[in-house]
């Protein structure tokens, strides 16, 4: 929030946790045989279903997201078919798959944006089908943001180092949630507490060609032309296709030349 009409065809719709049941129950006993006279009879046809949930496209993400049908993915979990889609935005994260074979649906929605969506959802359908769950992962970025927020980027590395000795497979490790979680501090208007965040990023993922551009962007925003022009010529290095870095490059070269 705000949202304004560009958001229209993706993000406004408003449910509750109650009628979203609904839904999925109707999907559920349309596949699985509803009568004529079953309120879910007449939702979609059974023909409507086979063109819905077919391939039209692969995405290439893999796992429950790895094809596309009309409007929803089309993927497996553990060898069951899941068609499923999700929803995500500053503040907030929602998540709705169905496993029609088994006749089961999980819908998951939060008032948070650091908390493994998937992961949750992989959980909850492993306590269904009786396996074991000892924890959920928790996401490394969001706990290693807050610990370089309160007491510094050395502090988190050796939070970091502690976690590898100790309990790394409780960790959700995911390069993109440092980059997201600095650029949501950045349009905070905390560009300093986005810096020292990819500060800290750039040390566990030295090879990220993205990371280094993001940093290289926050130092020029914050007037660190050397520091941003570093970062750019970092990012570049790491991938030589990286055209905008290359412009930027070009760019810091020349403010420094005026």
């Amino acid at each position: 929030m705000p949202y304004h009409r560009a958001h229209g065809p993706s993000s406004t719709l408003y449910s509750n946790a109650v009628d979203m049941c609904r839904y999925a129950l109707s999907h559920l006993h349309k596949c699985r045989g509803a009568s004529a006279n079953d309120d879910a009879a007449g939702f979609i046809d059974m023909t409507s279903y086979e063109q819905m949930w077919s391939k039209h496209a692969v995405t290439g993400y893999g796992d429950m997201l790895n094809d596309m049908g009309l409007g929803w993915f089309i993927g497996e979990y553990k060898g069951r078919r899941v068609m499923s889609h999700m929803g995500r935005d500053t503040g907030f994260r929602s998540n709705f798959w169905l496993l029609p074979d088994e006749g089961i649906a999980i819908i998951v929605m939060m008032n948070a944006d650091y908390i493994g969506n998937k992961v949750l959802c992989e959980a909850i359908l492993d306590v269904l089908f009786g396996d074991e769950v000892p924890y959920i992962r928790r996401s490394l970025a969001h706990h290693l943001s807050q610990v370089t927020l309160a007491a510094g980027v050395d502090a988190a590395i050796q939070e970091y180092a502690e976690i590898q000795q100790s309990c790394p497979e409780r960790f959700l490790v995911l390069e993109g949630e440092f980059n997201a979680g600095a650029y949501t501090l950045m349009g905070r208007g905390s560009l300093q507490e986005g810096i020292r965040v990819l500060q800290l990023s750039v040390q566990l993922f030295p090879e990220s060609s993205n990371l280094h551009d993001s940093l290289g962007e926050m130092y020029r925003l914050a007037g660190e032309r050397e520091l941003a022009l570093k970062h750019y010529q970092r990012s570049v290095e790491l991938d030589s296709e990286h055209l905008d870095g290359k412009r930027m490059i070009e760019e810091l070269l020349q403010e420094g030349q005026s």
